[in-house]
């Protein structure tokens, strides 16, 4: 429909570079004070922007009729390097997921709130796999520029269902932190007026 090429590819890479960013900078919000927030968020933001604006540039450099921006196409330089870019983020983001979830289920579970710790830790979880995955995808591409890649077939099935997992287990997750706050605020609101 756009007469581009790949375009369904670049935007599903920029879908997920702001679905990762929101996410980060959702929890980035809930966990720290108000004092930093402002800063942490710009920078967070500031860095979704240089990644996006890095892709964009490699992309329309690279894209043509005969090139899909996959690990199948590890061999030109310029899919490498877009993908790389994409999964260097996807692993940072994701790995602050974790630790800000990881750090916010220890601190709801002191409180008692079993619902929304298990959600905070399943998020945690989540975002490990969102690791794997861009760790799966990356050493493939390294493995491949370095001459002894591992087999792109298994490769084409780890990373995609690591990313499935990691998609999934998120939603629940924050679906079970939300439920779980929720189901506090009940009791709480029944216990005053009690």
């Amino acid at each position: 429909m756009t007469g581009m090429n790949n375009a369904t590819k670049l935007g599903a890479h920029f879908c997920a570079v702001l679905w990762c960013g929101s996410l980060q900078l959702m929890l980035v919000d809930w966990s720290y004070k108000h004092e930093v927030l402002k800063a942490s968020l710009y920078a967070r933001i500031a860095f979704a922007v240089c990644v996006l604006a890095a892709m964009l540039p490699l992309f329309v450099e690279t894209t043509g009729e005969r090139i899909e921006f996959t690990t199948e196409y590890a061999t030109v330089p310029g899919v490498t390097v877009y993908l790389m870019v994409y999964l260097a983020y996807v692993a940072v983001t994701c790995g602050e997921i974790a630790f800000l979830c990881f750090g916010m289920a220890l601190s709801v579970q002191r409180s008692g709130n079993v619902w929304s710790a298990r959600g905070l830790g399943l998020s945690a979880a989540a975002a490990i796999l969102g690791v794997a995955y861009a760790a799966s995808k990356g050493s493939y591409l390294v493995t491949h520029y370095l001459g002894h890649p591992w087999p792109l077939h298994a490769e084409e099935i780890v990373s995609p269902a690591l990313a499935g997992l990691a998609t999934i287990a998120l939603i629940s997750g924050l679906t079970m932190a939300m439920v779980g706050r929720r189901i506090a605020l009940r009791k709480a609101s029944v216990s005053a007026g009690v």
